[in-house]
């Protein structure tokens, strides 16, 4: 697809255009939310497109690649299956078995997951965390929202109410809200338009 299979500035620059890449991560801190059958533990799975900022996220049970993946395809399918070309992720298991250098044996399931999305996978230099900043600020906005809302994680909610409930957090007080001081020109603002 025109994409150079290059590491570094051939993948990180040049013939991707803006919303074609999207950055993954995950929360350090795991969440309780109360539901019908009783308190889960959950991560918060962060995605975020450098050329916006966008954030979206999802509560899971677990970093094992299915649920990694059905995470994917619930990102592509709430954001009306617009499909970006380029997955920029750190280390975790559920993609990346290992990685030194520029030798990489990447999780064979998710691999294949990927590669009928139709997807290129950038797993990020090792303790680079600049390779991903995008991702890494959004993980740090969505820890923050979760921090001052904790008291909603503890309402009784069906487990998709409750990743319902983040994403429309997220929206309200970081999609929507002012962005670089500018209240015209928000994160959705910039996503939808670009």
């Amino acid at each position: 697809k025109g994409v150079s299979k290059k590491r570094g500035k051939g993948l990180r620059t040049g013939r991707i255009s803006n919303g074609e890449r999207v950055q993954i991560d995950f929360t350090g801190d795991t969440y309780y939310i109360n539901t019908y059958h009783g308190p889960i533990l959950v991560y918060a799975m962060v995605f975020s497109f450098p050329a916006s900022y966008y954030t979206w996220a999802i509560f899971i049970r677990s970093q094992d690649t299915q649920t990694v993946c059905d995470a994917i395809r619930r990102f592509i399918m709430d954001l009306g299956r617009r499909m970006p070309q380029i997955m920029v992720c750190d280390n975790f298991k559920a993609a990346i078995i290992s990685h030194k250098g520029t030798s990489i044996r990447y999780n064979q399931s998710f691999q294949s997951f990927m590669r009928r999305l139709g997807m290129a996978i950038d797993a990020a230099p090792v303790r680079h965390p600049q390779a991903k900043s995008c991702v890494e600020f959004s993980v740090r906005l969505v820890e923050r929202l979760l921090k001052a809302r904790k008291y909603e994680l503890d309402t009784l909610k069906d487990f998709h109410d409750h990743c319902q409930w983040l994403q429309d957090s997220i929206n309200e007080a970081i999609n929507l809200a002012p962005f670089r001081k500018n209240t015209e020109r928000t994160r959705d603002y910039l996503f939808r338009t670009y």
